[in-house]
């Protein structure tokens, strides 16, 4: 028995032993492993990782609340931001620790006069980044840096663009048109949306014009949709559909008056299917608005009531003629909901994503088709309405808003960014209304808005 318990103390401590040459070999072992990570960087490329999604998160922040200033700056005024106005309301956004003019002023929150700098720079309180605004209103850089969203690949200086005689034009077609990229290269892409139908003397809203610059790989492919000019109703004929790629459908014209149909948008995919698919025209990374259609109402006399213009980053509202009251004419789309017609009490008309609205009643004009369409043009108590513009989009511009991927038909999620999910965008990009001067598709002279149906063209360009 004696023996026995002398033998189990003994297994006992050669267990202890054990135990502790076990733990010495794990610390020696652990020490080699963190001197390999060490070693590796690989602390440090998580520590960059963490620095990289901050600063991302950093940005979406102030993009958002760019967005968010230039939108209500317009539903309060019809009028685009400036940056003195950008300024002002940064100071007094509770998020931002300060709102200078120089970046070696001293931080303050009190207001500036900014007329006579091109530029100013703010930071968010939660995050150690600086960030510069432009004229614009775009991020020209982070803690001095140029921001690689707007300038990947460029030189850092750029005197003159060259655009080439390499060049591809698309027409009007009831189709999606596939364009396949023939040398790795930066191209200026162009698109003209469509215009909504006239309606006897009354002129339909004027087609908006976008163009950008994009650096496109060899093989690439991109999908081109041209926006179908709306068309004037027939007499008792039967309503007409909405036009192709967007434009919102009228009714047939009658004894009240005469409608038209919307503009197409023209717009520019990364995937192609079905003009009206969801999930084809999440894919859009550039859009151009169309018009409006025309009104021409008999109230006692014949009136002419003219389309809303396709818009920039909002679409042109539909026109009133009334005999009767004051209200409100149907909204263009936006950079984040469809336009809005409210006044007849019994229905309510929104414009949805990519396309005007769908509705038709006794006497109704198309809205214009756009990232956003337009709400249509109505009548009501000897008062018509001409149908809206849709809204344009250009990725890579800081007055667009995005949507996530995950987005679907029933529940779209805006990012507060201006680039799509795909990470493809644009520079040196604009967006000009259907009222404002444009390049004409022939290239020959300046116009006022596009007439017609939609086009694109693409241009192979170079930097000095």
């Amino acid at each position: 028995m004696k023996f026995y318990e002398y033998n189990k103390k003994e297994k006992k401590g050669i267990t202890l032993i054990s135990l502790i040459i076990t733990i010495i070999i794990l610390l020696i072992l652990a020490g080699v492993v963190l001197m390999i990570l060490e070693k590796s960087n690989i602390f440090n490329v998580a520590d960059k990782s963490t620095r990289e999604y901050n600063k991302q998160e950093a940005t979406e922040i102030i993009n958002m609340k760019i967005t968010k200033i230039q939108m209500d700056s317009y539903a309060k005024s019809q009028k685009l931001a400036t940056l003195q106005y950008l300024a002002d309301e940064l100071c007094e956004d509770e998020d931002i620790e300060y709102v200078l003019k120089k970046k070696s002023e001293i931080a303050s929150l009190e207001k500036i006069e900014v007329s006579d700098v091109s530029s100013i720079f703010t930071k968010l309180k939660k995050y150690p980044y600086e960030f510069e605004i432009n004229a614009s209103l775009q991020l020209a850089s982070i803690n001095g840096e140029t921001t690689s969203i707007l300038n990947n690949g460029l030189p850092t200086k750029v005197k003159r663009i060259i655009e080439t005689d390499k060049i591809t034009k698309f027409e009007y077609k009831e189709k999606a048109q596939e364009y396949i990229v023939p040398e790795s290269a930066y191209y200026k892409i162009e698109c003209w949306g469509a215009s909504g139908g006239d309606a006897g003397s009354a002129i339909g809203g004027k087609g908006a014009y976008t163009d950008g610059i994009i650096y496109l790989s060899k093989n690439e492919k991109l999908y081109i949709y041209t926006g179908e000019q709306g068309k004037e109703g027939t007499i008792d004929g039967a309503e007409l559909p909405g036009t192709f790629n967007g434009g919102g459908p009228c009714s047939r014209t009658n004894a009240w008056g005469i409608a038209a149909s919307g503009g197409g948008a023209t717009d520019i995919r990364i995937a192609s299917g079905e003009w009206s698919d969801f999930n084809s025209l999440k894919n859009r990374i550039m859009v151009a608005a169309g018009g409006g259609g025309a009104f021409k109402v008999n109230f006692v006399t014949w009136r002419d009531v003219r389309g809303g213009d396709g818009g920039n980053q909002i679409g042109g509202n539909g026109n009133v003629n009334s005999t009767y009251g004051s209200y409100i004419p149907p909204k263009g789309g936006t950079q984040i909901n469809g336009g809005l017609s409210t006044n007849n009490a019994n229905n309510i008309y929104v414009g949805s994503f990519g396309k005007a609205t769908r509705n038709v009643t006794f006497t109704t004009s198309g809205a214009g088709s756009g990232y956003y369409g337009g709400a249509i043009g109505t009548t009501i108590q000897n008062t018509a309405f001409s149908g809206a513009g849709g809204s344009s989009f250009i990725s890579g511009n800081g007055l667009c808003n995005a949507i996530e991927e995950s987005s679907t038909e029933e529940e779209i999620i805006h990012t507060g960014s201006f680039l799509h999910y795909s990470g493809k965008y644009f520079i040196f990009s604009k967006m000009l209304a259907g009222n404002e001067s444009m390049p004409s598709p022939n290239g020959e002279e300046e116009i006022i808005g596009n007439t017609g149906n939609g086009s694109v063209k693409i241009t192979q360009v170079y930097f000095e």
